[in-house]
């Protein structure tokens, strides 16, 4: 289940303000099996735009989109424990038009948390080029980098993969074989 409320405001200037939030549950019931989990996670983004349009060429035709996330999860779960994890994430992003070619840079500084851990930081850039060849033809190169948090399951889980007997099966059964 899920819940999404969120603002946009346009003011008389040209910035744009955009206030998303979620609230979301996730419960699993699957008590025969000790797998049972229930979490709840928060997020919010606050973003702000502005394009510029002066007759200096530095702000001709230049975007800036800057904001900053953030998420708190709260997870219990039988198969992997009770657990909180964090995340906010400010970030910035440059747009420029220069003729038919966009360009964009931009920075965004990860900084995730579980239980009482150490916090882990990490930059991340992107960079991009769109060049308009034709009329709805474009030709475009980009660069980004990616960091990807391990989940609480990915890091917690504990289970069993089988049974011994079936490893006793599979044993047999490399050993007709030759292996």
């Amino acid at each position: 289940m899920n819940v999404d409320p969120y603002i946009q405001y346009y003011s008389k200037s040209g910035t744009k303000h955009f206030l998303r939030t979620r609230w979301f549950r996730s419960q699993n019931e699957i008590p025969e099996k000790k797998q049972s989990s229930k979490a709840d996670t928060y997020y919010g983004e606050y973003q702000f735009q502005k394009s510029f349009n002066q007759k200096s060429a530095l702000l001709k035709q230049l975007n800036v989109v800057s904001g900053i996330t953030a998420s708190y999860s709260n997870i219990i779960g039988d198969l992997y424990g009770n657990h909180t994890i964090s995340n906010i994430a400010p970030y910035l992003q440059l747009e420029k038009k220069i003729n038919k070619l966009w360009t964009s840079l931009g920075v965004r500084y990860e900084m995730n948390r579980v239980d009482d851990y150490a916090l882990e930081k990490k930059p991340v850039m992107r960079a991009g080029l769109n060049y308009e060849l034709h009329k709805a033809t474009f030709l475009r190169a980009s660069f980004g980098q990616g960091y990807r948090y391990p989940s609480i399951a990915e890091r917690f889980v504990s289970t069993t993969l089988a049974h011994r007997e079936y490893f006793q099966i599979l044993a047999y059964n490399l050993k007709l074989v030759g292996a």
